[in-house]
Parts: C-alpha cells; structure tokens; sequence
C-alpha cells in the first residue's frame, strides 16, 4: 500500500497549535477528584480554558493563584500518590498554556514517578515534547499513553500523526489519523487531514 500526502505536510505552527488545542480545550487532560479540597480546585482551574476564569475559581475561593492552588494539592499531606499524580498533571496543564514547557515537563515526569499508569500524563508528556519540537521523544510520550489509555485516545493517536508527519513519516501519519477518525467518528479534524492523503493499493 502507497500512502501519500496531497499537498505539502503541517507547518510547525499548525501542528503545535493543534496540539495546543489538544491540551487545553477539554477536561481528558486533566485529572478529576471528588475528595474536596485544593486537589478539587486544581482539577477545576485546569479545566477552565482562559486565565481570567481561572483566577475567578481561585479568587473567590482562596485568594491565591491556580498554580499555587495546584501546588497545595501536590503539598497536601493528606492526598495519597494517585491525587499527587493527578496534580501534577493538572498542574503541567497550566504550566503548558502559560508556555512554560519546561516547567510543565518536570510536572509530568513527577506524575509518572507518582502513577507511572497514568496515561494522561505520559500524553501531556507527548504535548509538551512536541512543542519543544522533540519529536521522537514525544512519539515514545504519545506511544506509552496509547498502550496506557486516556480518556481520548482519539487525541493522542491524532496527535502522533501530526507529529509522525513533522518526521516525514507519512504512512504511520495516516494510520493514526485513521484511528483517530475511526474511535471519534463524530470528530472532524482527523477527517479533514485524510483527505490530504492519496491511498494505492
């Protein structure tokens, strides 16, 4: 089988925003608590899409910044590995769309060390590794997040194939676009990127 692309392969822009999106605009990222308290208000503020949202859940609750709430949830001694973890990675969520990709990865290290099965983190890992245009390490983040599970496999399998194509590795590109369009059929963007590709067979 020919895979080939119809037209020239993501700009870096394009892909680092996609994965930017990815991130941020819905809640697989992140991780939920029901315990209360502050491991509660991190998960929600890295819910939360724009800064000003989040300073409001922060302020009117306790006065201090999202990322220090976050930080409290980390500190709490009462919290067990599995919500440090879930903190960590809630926390990296911040981190990443403040552009702070360094400090997001050290975050995402400290929850796999915390809940080395959390797939989420070794996702936001992947996220992150690409922005940082470290390809191959964000395919082994995107590959440990597949054989994990998250809450959107879709994601991280369409996520790969961006950064597959930044790679020039065109055919595993269009199989993760695939698998993306297949497990979330309701989903455009994966469709749209096939249509890019030309299959012979």
């Amino acid at each position: 089988m020919l895979i080939r692309l119809c037209s020239s392969s993501h700009s870096l822009a394009t892909a680092c925003a996609l994965i930017m999106a990815a991130g941020s605009a819905s809640a697989q990222n992140n991780v939920t608590f029901i315990d209360g308290g502050y491991a509660e208000i991190c998960e929600a503020v890295a819910k939360t899409l724009d800064e000003p949202s989040r300073q409001v859940i922060t302020g009117s609750r306790l006065g201090i910044s999202p990322l220090e709430v976050c930080t409290l949830a980390i500190e709490a001694p009462e919290n067990n590995r599995e919500q440090r973890a879930g903190s960590y990675n809630n926390r990296a969520v911040l981190k990443f769309d403040l552009m702070d990709f360094d400090g997001a990865l050290a975050d995402l290290d400290s929850a796999i060390v915390e809940q080395p099965t959390l797939g989420q983190a070794h996702a936001n890992r992947g996220y992150v590794l690409a922005a940082q245009k470290r390809w191959q390490d964000a395919i082994a983040a995107f590959n440990e997040a597949a054989t994990l599970g998250t809450d959107e496999p879709a994601r991280v399998h369409f996520n790969r194939g961006i950064v597959h194509e930044e790679l020039g590795q065109t055919r595993e590109a269009y199989f993760d676009y695939l698998k993306a369009s297949e497990l979330a059929p309701e989903w455009d963007q994966p469709k749209s990127e096939l249509t890019r590709f030309t299959v012979r067979r």
